[in-house]
């Protein structure tokens, strides 16, 4: 069973946004190999068994599923890698763990090893008051869901076929 869970650091400061102070702000998104193990994620740790790479989170969002879900989202670059993906960090501007994942294992493989390929990471935490977690896009690093790019060419569908009608019927109309 994969899953989430807020560090001790991350539960006070889920608390203390709560008590009126900073919002929660999942600022960077860090991955571990677990050298070479399964991680279990424990609310002690304060960083990963072995993290390889860290990067900025790209988007931060309520899910549709539920209002108390929080999707947590990065990318990690094609030139990256060269290691198996087992578990995920999310931490503050401080670098200070909030929230530590397992991971299925997942290559991430480099151009050397004949394959290569961004890597879109996206973790879940379930948190008590979205009120009190920062959502952000960056929009330099966003990417659209397939849901989304479809709501937007069906439209974009029917104008065409519109125009293409409309442009029938005064063709024929005109002559």
């Amino acid at each position: 069973m994969y899953y989430t869970i807020y560090t001790q650091a991350g539960l006070g400061a889920e608390a203390a946004a709560k008590a009126g102070g900073d919002k929660v702000d999942f600022v960077q998104m860090a991955v571990g190999d677990g050298n070479g193990s399964d991680v279990t994620p424990d609310k002690d740790m304060t960083s990963l068994v072995n993290e390889v790479w860290r990067g900025d989170v790209s988007i931060v969002s309520v899910t549709e599923e539920s209002a108390n879900w929080v999707s947590v989202e990065a990318k990690i670059p094609v030139a990256v890698g060269g290691w198996i993906i087992r578990e995920v960090g999310l931490f503050n501007a401080a670098g200070t763990m909030l929230a530590i994942a397992n991971y299925p294992a997942t290559p991430k493989p480099v151009l050397a090893d004949g394959i290569y390929r961004d890597c879109y990471l996206r973790l879940y935490i379930a948190v008590e008051s979205t009120d009190n977690i920062t959502l952000t896009v960056d929009p330099d690093v966003v990417m659209a869901t397939r849901e989304y790019v479809d709501s937007l060419v069906e439209p974009l569908q029917l104008s065409v076929l519109e125009v293409k009608r409309r442009a029938f019927f005064y063709a024929n109309t005109l002559f």
